[in-house]
């Protein structure tokens, strides 16, 4: 084939310049493009069902300038600031004026958790339906398989001194990464 002398790692930089990787390598990206096509179609889940709610928290919003106080005798919980903060961080303003001259700050109110609720039951669902099979399948194959591929294309087992298995996904996983909305509790 080749008559090629020196170390494995300079044939490894010599095979990537011809345009072939170790077997290793192809591994780590395997289970990185499962994962980020998850993530992306997480994404774009979320952001059309969060739309709603995301339009409803403007209108209550603008209507009370930000003033969360304006709300304490509407909820239940104690310390309104918290619970809207989070959400405003959550659901970025709009910026569109969206509320009429009729609605008041308990209509705007019930309208956004009404909306908020339906959005996390859905959400809820999405994510339990959402087949974490592939991505988990491509996680396996990396922990039983790229301490061994990487032992072998560098000829020695201390490569792998560092190695930790990734951790299977589930649905707390991607709840982690894209929360339900809080809600607070109408009084």
């Amino acid at each position: 084939m080749f008559d090629y002398e020196g170390s494995r790692s300079e044939f490894l930089k010599f095979l990537v310049e011809m345009g072939e990787e170790p077997k290793f390598l192809e591994r780590v990206r395997a289970h990185e493009t499962a994962l980020a096509s998850l993530l992306d179609h997480c994404v774009k889940q979320r952001s059309e069902l969060i739309e709603w709610p995301r339009r409803r928290f403007t209108a209550l919003r603008q209507r009370v300038a930000d003033d969360w106080g304006r709300l304490a005798r509407h909820i239940a919980n104690s310390e309104p600031h918290a619970t809207f903060a989070a959400l405003a961080a959550q659901l970025p303003h709009l910026g569109r004026p969206s509320c009429d001259w009729f609605s008041t700050d308990r209509r705007l109110l019930v309208s956004f958790v009404d909306s908020a609720n339906r959005f996390n039951r859905s959400w809820q669902r999405f994510l339990s339906t959402v087949g974490l099979d592939e991505v988990n399948r491509r996680r396996d194959e990396y922990n039983k398989f790229y301490p061994v591929e990487k032992s072998c294309a560098f000829g020695f087992d201390s490569v792998n001194g560092g190695f930790e298995p990734l951790p299977m996904l589930d649905e707390s996983h991607l709840l982690s990464q894209f929360p339900l909305l809080p809600t607070p509790s109408l009084v």
